[in-house]
């Protein structure tokens, strides 16, 4: 009997797409294109979440990281699988070691290429180890994942900034310890508001934040703005693409002439961003220069206006998130209301399973409090509800 290589088999047949068949004009467009397509955010940084897949690392020296956090079921796993598959790399999980990512991120980070030889050499080409442009995506983190691995926490500690992103490891041998450099790119997710959480302070200055959320839970004047308005969707996922070869061309994006482009720009655009502050200033100088190089923003202009709206927005954002209850019950209330509407059924709140779902947004970090039945039935009666029987419902 004959064997059946079901791996081959599989893979001939896992995918409907082939990259090159949706790819634009140059990789710039094309991002930007999957980025809208592939996820739905509550807000418009697809531009800034393009500019960051984009940085040229092996050139960059201080990349803030790029946080999705969102429920389950919002997207925020998206773009690091389409970073992944970009660059040509593994997703990290809260369960790997920082050995394993140490290992992981130090064979990707520096790759042996062929150079012309000196004159006089008998072979034409030689070969030197060099940086390359990389990008580490850790999807799913767990608080508890920087406090349980402090090594773990120190690799975003410090890893944003060239100059500092040394760590010393113990070696096999006694008495000798071995340098690790993090820096790069990191894109990571959570259900967690990690910028909101005093503990990780520190973090915070260094964090892009991009919140993600179901379709069901955008509003209708979001939904017209991304066009899916009355059910129309054009959404693809990046796990039904063949992204086979799609990696090595990345790679060539960033040719001689356009990295020259790029450090030119980098030493003068830092008087140009003249309305960001001196921190927002040193973590997005190389993320707006790559902006405006691969056409993401025109201009130096756009570029400053473009970040300082983001700024002026994630500082609102993150203090209405540190303590917020009444704007969870809202959410809460507001996605019983879809399914209500769509079951075409009365809103009628069962009680008990409402403050599981309280506890449940205390325990992901979303209140930094753990809400008591007095102040869950005094916003609720500011929103004009009444418990009668174990049910909230609407006066």
């Amino acid at each position: 009997m004959t064997s059946i290589n079901y791996s081959s088999l599989r893979l001939a047949n896992s995918f409907g797409i082939y990259w090159r068949d949706i790819f634009e004009t140059d990789f710039p467009t094309s991002i930007r294109k999957w980025i809208k397509e592939a996820i739905y955010l509550p807000q418009d940084h697809y531009a800034l979440v393009a500019s960051y897949l984009l940085l040229p690392s092996a050139l960059c020296r201080i990349t803030p990281y790029l946080f999705f956090y969102g429920v389950s079921g919002s997207g925020k796993s998206t773009i690091g699988k389409l970073a992944a598959n970009l660059y040509g790399i593994d997703i990290n999980s809260s369960s790997d070691t920082f050995a394993a990512i140490r290992n992981s991120l130090n064979s990707r980070k520096f790759k042996h290429i062929e150079v012309p030889a000196p004159v006089g050499s008998i072979m034409p080409f030689s070969y030197v180890e060099t940086e390359v442009h990389v990008i580490m995506v850790w999807d799913d983190v767990d608080p508890a994942s920087f406090k349980t691995n402090p090594d773990i926490f120190k690799l975003f500690k410090y890893g944003y900034d060239r100059a500092s992103d040394k760590i010393m490891i113990s070696s096999k041998d006694a008495g000798e310890n071995l340098e690790f450099h993090c820096f790069c790119p990191k894109i990571f997710s959570s259900i967690t508001p990690f910028h909101t959480l005093e503990e990780f302070k520190e973090l915070r200055r260094r964090m892009l934040v991009i919140p993600t959320a179901r379709i069901e839970d955008l509003s209708e004047e979001r939904k017209i703005s991304l066009g899916i308005a009355g059910g129309t969707t054009r959404h693809f996922s990046p796990d039904e693409v063949d992204w086979d070869g799609c990696d090595k061309e990345f790679s060539r994006y960033w040719d001689l002439q356009r990295c020259e482009e790029w450090l030119a720009l980098r030493r003068n655009i830092r008087p140009k961003l003249t309305k960001l502050t001196s921190n927002q200033k040193i973590i997005c100088l190389d993320l707006a220069t790559t902006g405006i190089v691969t056409g993401i923003w025109q201009n130096a202009s756009e570029a400053n206006n473009y970040l300082a709206a983001y700024f002026a927005w994630l500082d609102n954002e993150s203090e209405a998130g540190k303590d917020s209850l009444l704007a969870v019950i809202e959410r809460i209330i507001f996605t019983e209301r879809q399914n209500c509407n769509a079951a075409n059924i009365p809103l009628k709140i069962v009680n008990k399973t409402f403050r599981a779902q309280l506890d449940s947004y205390y325990v992901q970090g979303w209140l930094t409090e753990k809400p008591t039945g007095r102040t869950v039935s005094n916003a609720m009666t500011s929103l004009g509800y009444y418990l009668a029987n174990g049910v909230w419902e609407k006066r």
